[in-house]
């Protein structure tokens, strides 16, 4: 029984330096865990950034495109209004040059005597057939 004791003894003290290395071994594994867990948050933070700064660089790209497209949309509608501004004076001139050539006519006396007539506001007229002959154009002239 003495050798028993002395044997539990030994295994006491075996089991007891073992206890401080598993102890030691475990506030390592710890701090390695701590350290790995710190490393992997300071990684997801840094892909964080990177990811930010793509959005921010997407968001700045499609920004600085859609002011480009309705630049060039303003420019295009301005070019077009303007032409068609053109192109309207541009008849309206013809038109007018085509009536000077009209009143320089013959028939620009009678043009001008019908606008003249149609700017007449007249309600009531009397003319008396006694003092007219409305058939004897030569003496009306």
């Amino acid at each position: 029984m003495a050798d028993q004791e002395v044997e539990l003894n030994k295994s006491m003290a075996a089991a007891e330096r073992m206890s401080g290395k598993t102890q030691v071994i475990e506030a390592e594994t710890a701090k390695l865990v701590k350290l790995v867990e710190k490393e992997k948050e300071a990684e997801l933070i840094s892909m964080k950034a990177e990811i930010d700064l793509q959005i921010a660089t997407i968001r700045a790209n499609a920004k600085r495109y859609v002011t480009e497209k309705e630049a060039d949309a303003d420019l295009i509608n301005a070019e077009k209004g303007a032409e068609g501004l053109l192109k309207v004076r541009m008849a309206e001139a013809a038109g007018e040059k085509l009536r000077n050539e009209a009143m320089q006519g013959s028939g620009g006396n009678i043009l001008v005597a019908l606008e003249a007539a149609k700017n007449l506001n007249i309600t009531t007229l009397e003319v008396s057939t006694v003092e007219n002959d409305f058939l004897d154009l030569d003496a009306m002239a």
